[in-house]
């Protein structure tokens, strides 16, 4: 029977060649645009949500007013929010981000390379983002200052299938050269994430070298994140 119906499909596509051709490219530039669509969709709808707690995790923003009426809404804040915002009931966790450093000089054996996505963070970010970690342990792997978490292409890239944990890497960073020692390998990001991390160094080198950076409320120089409590209204803690 299936048979019979292949003979006559077929003898109908030879006898109206045109009409079929017409037919079968319009079948799949449809098939194709839906399926496209509908990648598109499915990539949108699960943005960021890889994060386990991505439901209770917010950026905090910083207003400025002005008198001139040309007002300043920006994604960065002052370093010391962080610690102000834990104070604050509806706050679990929080954790900063500096960067992302772009053209990062980073030097490895007798090799210079030039590299993006490389960001400072506190050791919290573990506890708050889900970012899977195949070598060391998250919860002290950026306790220390001059330590460093690399995604799996960065580790393999510099390191290849040797275990990278407890080598070292040196780093140019505002014409400051330091050796970092590797205390990490997690999962790459994925691609429907807001920011992409290949290298995660512990904020703590910042806060050694850097004056009154814990206090200094001027400034408006790295991301903060918040993780809310379970239940916490968004609204009442904004």
């Amino acid at each position: 029977m299936l048979k019979n119906y292949l003979i006559v499909a077929v003898r109908n596509i030879l006898k109206r060649k045109s009409y079929s051709l017409i037919n079968i490219l319009g079948f799949a530039i449809g098939l194709t645009a839906f399926i496209l669509i509908m990648l598109w969709v499915r990539d949108e709808l699960t943005y960021d949500k890889y994060n386990r707690n991505a439901d209770r995790i917010y950026r905090i923003n910083t207003f400025i007013k002005q008198d001139s009426g040309n007002d300043i809404d920006m994604a960065m804040t002052a370093p010391p929010l962080a610690s102000a915002l834990k104070q604050l009931p509806e706050v679990e966790n929080t954790v900063r981000l500096a960067g992302p450093g772009k053209n990062v000089i980073v030097r490895f054996k007798d090799k210079l390379f030039n590299e993006d996505n490389f960001f400072f963070a506190d050791a919290s970010i573990f506890k708050i983002f889900t970012l899977p970690m195949i070598e060391g342990n998250p919860v002290s792997a950026l306790k220390n200052p001059n330590s460093i978490v690399l995604t799996k292409d960065i580790a393999y890239k510099y390191f290849g299938n040797e275990n990278p944990i407890g080598k070292f890497i040196n780093v140019r960073w505002y014409d400051k050269d330091i050796d970092y020692q590797v205390t990490g390998v997690i999962k790459n990001s994925p691609e429907n994430s807001h920011f992409h991390l290949n290298f995660i160094a512990s904020l703590k080198t910042i806060e050694t070298t850097t004056k009154d950076f814990n206090s200094h409320w001027d400034g408006v120089e790295l991301y903060t994140y918040v993780l809310l409590t379970q239940n916490a209204s968004r609204d009442n803690f904004n």
